[in-house]
């Protein structure tokens, strides 16, 4: 038996609790990994809520990624090949999750842990920089200019503002609190806007006269989506890949969408990897990887063992800009 971090009910407001439930048993292609690290996303909790893209069947254990030790194989030809490996990896659908002692899934979604990483480290490889990665594949594949990206405090913001400032690429950083301004300042961010700011439509539409940003990464959604994509010049395309706000899109100018050929479209890191090969999987997972630990790393600001869950989860909720919550499956105090 196992010890994991289950939840039963979809709720606005998620109540996971510690259950034991039967070590799983690896089948073909899949693998059983001792998890070490993982860290509390927002997709978690949106899938703990039932508003997530892929709908758990109850009862269900949270985690979507983590790092951990590969400890037993199912039958495949390359699988037993695995065993003892360090790994970072995400869950696969239908199994369990990686808040949890042990957890199995497929073979191919684990990545070899490089020795100078931690498992701590290890357990945000694919989430934030496998979507920092999507990003940048979408700015390349479009030969955009200039980017605009909101949530820009996040640790996936700031890994694109390093991002940015490594390559000379401009981006403006949306943020909401005049102390993550500050924050992206010290980063060596160039562009930087407070949405709350009085003068924040004037500033981000002379912003977009200068840099012609072409292309928007929105995790807010709601009305904030209108007016950047209202003040983005002709032939933009802006992707919504979260919902912050808690709103709709509203506030677009329709004339400016078909007289300006402007886009609105989503973007979904689940789907993305899916429609990958598994050699542009490789590529993608490779490009991560020389990124990782320097452009595309987080901060960790809480580390708590799997039965301080409700400490942790407070912590990550008041803390979303500040670094990753981690839970240490295998420890409880």
């Amino acid at each position: 038996m196992m010890r994991a971090l289950a939840f039963d009910k979809f709720l606005p407001d998620p109540k996971p609790f510690i259950k034991e439930v039967p070590i799983p048993t690896p089948g073909p292609g899949e693998v059983l990994v001792k998890m070490e690290a993982a860290p509390i996303n927002p997709s978690d909790l949106n899938w703990m809520k039932g508003v997530y893209g892929i709908k758990a069947e109850l009862p269900a254990i949270g985690g979507f990624e983590g790092a951990g030790t590969i400890i037993e194989t199912g039958p495949g030809l390359f699988t037993s090949f695995l065993k003892g490996r360090r790994v970072s990896c995400i869950a696969a659908p239908g199994k369990s999750g990686t808040w949890a002692e042990y957890m199995v899934t497929k073979s191919h979604y684990c990545t070899k842990l490089k020795d100078h990483f931690s498992f701590e480290q290890g357990a945000t490889f694919f989430i934030n920089p496998m979507t920092a990665q999507m990003f940048t594949e979408k700015i390349s594949a479009g030969k955009h200019k200039a980017a605009i990206q909101t949530a820009a405090a996040s640790s996936l913001g700031k890994m694109m503002v390093k991002w940015g400032e490594r390559t000379k690429f401009p981006i403006i950083n949306i943020v909401r609190r005049p102390e993550q301004v500050e924050m992206l300042k010290n980063l060596g961010s160039m562009y930087i806007l407070n949405s709350t700011s009085p003068t924040f439509k004037e500033e981000l539409s002379d912003l977009c006269k200068i840099l012609q940003p072409t292309i928007a990464f929105d995790a807010v959604s709601g009305e904030l989506t209108g007016v950047i994509m209202n003040a983005m010049p002709d032939n933009s395309i802006h992707y919504v890949y979260g919902a912050l706000s808690g709103q709709d899109i509203s506030g677009i100018n329709t004339r400016g969408l078909y007289f300006g050929n402007k886009l609105l479209g989503g973007l979904w890191l689940t789907s993305w990897m899916q429609k990958k090969t598994p050699f542009e999987l490789k590529l993608a997972i490779g490009a991560v990887q020389r990124n990782f630990g320097h452009t595309f790393n987080s901060e960790i600001t809480g580390r708590f063992p799997l039965n301080k869950y409700g400490e942790a989860i407070k912590t990550f909720k008041s803390n979303t800009s500040s670094g990753k919550v981690i839970l240490y499956p295998s420890q409880i105090i």
